[in-house]
């Protein structure tokens, strides 16, 4: 076991599960509704639907070559992963900076996502 935890935020462990082969659209549900429904909030959080409340991320699929490491510390090259570029919160959209090194490597291709957050915006 290592000592330093591999876990850096949600969009790097999103772009984990898409290296390993799961659907992107379960990838969202894993993320967003399943936590909320484990939860017992899912009555107001986890879906994008009229009449609930949601942070959204807008996250890039972005191609290229992303280091990926485990909990045992080995580290895996992807050619996908996913890098959040804005955020909406309480109504208020702002830009996300570039978290970890390996978001700062240029990219050849970019398609944008929107991914709802598990909270409540008030």
């Amino acid at each position: 076991m290592c000592s330093r935890w591999p876990v850096v935020d949600l969009p790097t462990t999103m772009s984990k599960f898409l290296y390993l082969g799961m659907p992107m659209e379960q990838i969202i549900r894993a993320a967003t509704s399943v936590p909320a429904k484990a939860m017992r909030v899912h009555e107001r959080l986890g879906t994008l639907l009229p009449g609930r409340q949601a942070d959204i991320t807008i996250l890039k699929l972005e191609q290229g070559q992303f280091p990926l490491t485990d909990v045992e510390g080995v580290t895996r090259i992807s050619p996908r992963q996913l890098v959040p570029i804005s955020v909406c919160k309480r109504g208020k959209w702002s830009g996300c900076g570039l978290g970890n090194s390996a978001r700062t490597q240029s990219s050849q291709h970019r398609d944008e996502l929107v991914i709802p957050r598990h909270r409540e915006i008030r």
